[in-house]
């Protein structure tokens, strides 16, 4: 077996066993599900914020700060007034002008409220953060002081403790020793005047990175009595639910539904509420849906990192093409010349590990081109329909920003709910469709898979929460769009 095989294999071996260890431990360290309690009414002694945290699955959104507002409303701290039928028109007033008594992240709450107000009062679509980075930072900070006073209450604990980090880190130790057994094989057989130097270096980085990423904070996750807390909060949220109109109250409905309020709120059972208060950190991946005739909740994925999503045909066509020309080109010449110059000192030393590894991603590259036209020929000649709610537009790519014109975009995000999950991922939408639809509509689409491309789109109106018999809906004419590729 050739030197250089035996080195890359150690490195890769060594860096590939730690990265299962890793995997190992984020699975082994999953929240447990929690099954809900009987339905009660009986709130605990948990702040609305906490009761997030452990009824979401340990996974803290942004329900936390709008059920901290809303308890603030329940504890007569604030006042919410609706002067009309439409809650965002809701004003907050100031009862306490230095309340007593609160948490580190309910005065952070409280504070951004009176730092708004003047006289007492403001709207309250004033909150909506206007400088991302503001927003980031001030969400930053409440979410490590809800964990830390859910830790407090021993209601949460770090997702990787000692135990976990300790074994990463070993294992990150081990790691490092392979990669500098590797490095110094390279190093003693070449011309390295200082190899011993090399195998420190490389054994010293490779621990470093490794028991970096081992040591990073990954969220949190249950304990035992975080498990007995979910659980009661999940009653409590089933009691909620059962109160048809619930998830329909404004902010304003505060003042007759105390505290309860609130807590809906960090449970997300409080689907109107949770709308109007909107502090600019909107989360595009857990939104509200209406498809199917109740209001529920849907996460939604956004793939990015596949250079295949949301193009069209004859780019990932011309892909494919080039893919298997070059994979062609180097199955069938490259060896042979790199052959022709290992006769040149500059080249002989890397011949070894260039010959092969040149035809190896050849033969990768025609395996690509390969699947990549089947999958294209497959897709246009068998898309998929799907019809459901949009949940979510954003702009997804645009074109290269100019010196006399600003930046175009050419693909828009689209996340569509067809009511067969509460998870879903969204789709590729070519820009100029995403002016004729909007979120709440329904739409039926025409797909294709594999590129996640949208290639057709009919729109219905705005989809509605259930009317009551009484109810009347005047509907809008359809509008059909067809794209061809």
């Amino acid at each position: 077996m050739r030197p250089w095989v035996i080195e890359v294999g150690l490195g890769a071996l060594s860096v590939g066993a730690w990265l299962g260890l890793y995997a190992v431990m984020l699975l082994v360290t999953r929240p447990r599900g929690v099954a809900a309690a009987p339905a009660t009414q009986d709130l605990g002694d948990e702040p609305p914020a906490v009761a997030s945290l452990v009824g979401n699955g340990w996974d803290l959104t942004e329900d936390a700060a709008e059920a901290t507002l809303l308890d603030l409303g329940g504890r007569d701290i604030l006042e919410f007034r609706q002067p009309a039928n439409d809650p965002t028109h809701t004003t907050v007033h100031i009862l306490q002008s230095n309340p007593t008594g609160l948490l580190p992240y309910e005065r952070r709450v409280f504070d951004r409220v009176s730092g708004l107000a003047v006289g007492g009062l403001l709207p309250l679509t004033a909150l909506t953060f206007r400088d991302q980075k503001q927003a980031q930072a001030w969400w930053k900070g409440l979410r490590g002081e809800v964990v830390a006073d859910a830790r407090a209450r021993g209601l949460s604990q770090r997702r990787f403790g000692r135990t976990q980090i300790a074994i990463l880190t070993a294992g990150a130790a081990v790691a490092a020793a392979g990669i500098a057994v590797a490095v110094g094989h390279y190093a003693f057989r070449g011309d390295d005047d200082d190899p011993i130097g090399t195998i420190i270096a490389a054994g010293v980085v490779g621990f470093l990175v490794l028991a970096g990423i081992g040591g990073r904070n990954v969220g949190e996750r249950d304990t035992p009595a975080g498990r007995e807390a979910a659980a009661r909060w999940l009653g409590v949220k089933a009691w909620l639910r059962a109160h048809d109109s619930f998830a329909e109250l404004p902010p304003s409905a505060v003042a007759v539904w105390d505290r309860y309020l609130g807590y809906g709120a960090a449970l997300g059972a409080t689907r109107v509420s949770s709308r109007v208060i909107d502090l600019g950190m909107g989360n595009r991946r857990l939104v509200w849906s209406s498809f199917g005739g109740t209001w529920h909740r849907v996460r939604v994925r956004y793939p990015k990192f596949w250079p295949r999503y949301g193009r069209p045909v004859p780019i990932l066509v011309l892909r494919a093409v080039l893919a298997l020309a070059v994979g062609y080109a180097l199955v069938r010449w490259w060896r042979p010349a790199i052959s022709e110059l290992s006769d040149l000192d500059s080249v002989r030393r890397f011949a070894g590990p260039l010959s092969p590894a040149g035809f190896a991603l050849g033969v990768g590259l025609l395996g690509y081109g390969a699947y990549a036209i089947v999958r294209v020929v497959v897709d246009a000649i068998v898309p998929v329909r799907l019809t459901g709610q949009v949940l979510w537009i954003e702009v997804w790519r645009q074109t290269a920003r100019k010196e006399d014109s600003p930046p175009k975009p050419w693909l828009h995000y689209i996340a569509i709910d067809d009511g067969r999950s509460d998870r879903t991922v969204a789709w590729g939408l070519p820009s100029d469709y995403a002016l004729v639809c909007d979120t709440g509509q329904t739409v039926t689409v025409t797909i294709r898979r594999w590129s996640r491309r949208v290639v057709a789109l009919t729109t219905a109106p705005p989809s509605l929460p259930p009317a009551a018999p009484h109810d009347r809906v005047d509907h809008e004419p359809k509008v059909m769009i067809d794209g061809s590729e």
